[in-house]
């Protein structure tokens, strides 16, 4: 592949990745505003349930029972936590973040909304060797040397320039994300 080839298709993929964050950020916005209309219900019948003179008086069941806008309210919080609420309200955050740890591997980053791709010149300190050793690292700031064998040095299974698939081969489709 050329550089102009190279250029392309970066800017394909970074045109694609905008436009899959910004296709999230209606939904985000939505789930954003439920959890902040649940939880200022959950204050606020908190709230009323502490001040109750009744509450220190009869059982917790008796005090939940005669508080129902704090129980629902509190139970809904609690069921939007377990169907994920907490993942889908920074949604754009963590497909922006794994783009970033992947194309930190090609001396690359992106920006939150996912545009702006830029490659990263700045020297890099050395990272500390995890585990004692016995692996051998290479500098990300070098290019991969590709063996013979096809595959890169440190990187086993990666095909060479030469073998890599084209704009003319179809692209694998998109792995929709669950959260």
């Amino acid at each position: 592949m050329n550089s102009l080839e190279q250029a392309e298709d970066l800017k394909a993929f970074e045109r694609r990745l905008t436009e899959y964050i910004h296709c999230l950020q209606p939904a985000t916005g939505r789930w954003r505003m439920l959890l902040i209309v649940v939880s200022v219900c959950t204050a606020t019948g908190a709230w009323n349930w502490l001040i109750d003179p009744e509450t220190q008086k009869v059982s917790f069941l008796t005090s939940l029972w005669n508080h129902p806008f704090f129980t629902l309210s509190c139970i809904t919080l609690i069921g939007l936590f377990f169907a994920g609420i907490h993942k889908r309200v920074v949604a754009p955050s963590i497909i922006a973040a794994r783009c970033r740890t992947i194309l930190a591997e090609y001396n690359m980053s992106c920006d939150d909304p996912g545009s702006s791709l830029s490659s990263d010149l700045a020297p890099q300190q050395p990272q500390p060797s995890r585990g004692g050793g016995g692996g051998r690292q290479r500098d990300r700031r070098q290019p991969v040397q590709y063996s013979p064998g096809g595959s890169a040095a440190g990187t086993p299974g990666s095909a060479p320039p030469d073998q890599r698939p084209t704009r003319d081969q179809p692209a694998p489709r998109a792995v929709r994300v669950q959260y």
